[in-house]
Formats: C-alpha cells, sequence, structure tokens
C-alpha cells in the first residue's frame, strides 16, 4: 500500500505533484509528478518518508520535507535534474509548507 502524504498543483504548468511515502517497509519514498490530465506520470526525485510539498509557481521550483526527524528543506526544479538542501536547520517531523508567490518566502 503507498501511503499519499501531500498534492500540490502548478495548474498554470498543466503539472500535478504529489509525494509518496511508499510502503511501510521501504526506506525511500518518491516525489511523483504528471500532466493535470493524469498522463506522463513520473518520478521527480527520492527521499525519505517525503510529506509537504509547495510549488513556486513564479520560478518554476517545488519545495518538499519529510516526516523524519531532523530533515532538511529540499529544493527542487519540476524535473528533478536540480536539486539542494535549502535548510539544514533541524525540523521536528514537519507536515506541511508553503510558498509565498510574491517573493518566494517558504514557510
Amino acid at each position: 500500500m503507498q501511503r499519499r502524504l501531500g498534492a500540490v498543483g502548478a495548474v498554470g504548468h498543466g503539472l500535478l505533484f504529489w509525494s509518496d511515502a511508499g510502503h511501510q517497509h521501504r526506506t525511500l519514498g518518491e516525489i511523483m509528478r504528471a500532466n493535470l490530465d493524469g498522463s506522463d506520470v513520473r518520478q521527480v526525485f527520492q527521499m525519505a518518508e517525503p510529506s509537504g510539498l509547495a510549488v513556486d509557481v513564479k520560478r518554476q521550483a517545488l519545495y518538499a520535507v519529510s516526516q523524519t526527524k531532523g530533515a532538511p528543506l529540499v529544493w527542487s526544479s519540476y524535473d528533478g535534474n536540480r536539486r539542494r538542501h535549502v535548510s539544514r536547520e533541524l525540523l521536528y517531523e514537519p507536515r506541511g509548507i508553503a510558498v509565498d508567490p510574491t517573493d518566494g518566502s517558504v514557510f
């Protein structure tokens, strides 16, 4: 059984992103994406127990957090080819994040 914990759309770009924490015995989950019509489903990247997602449509960026203790905030391009940790603060089991579309601030 898969555990989908977060979903967010980039409607202007015709995309839907979601986090799949995977099966209970699997160590890595996935950030997935598809076109809004359900076609072209693909993996963007893997991370431990992904939970919260946010999209910065203006900058075509995706942010993700893991529900593990001490997990970083991850930034990625829509296709996953560029990815980096943008915060090394110890987050305590975060569940959700949001992006201010005017200045790109992440909460």
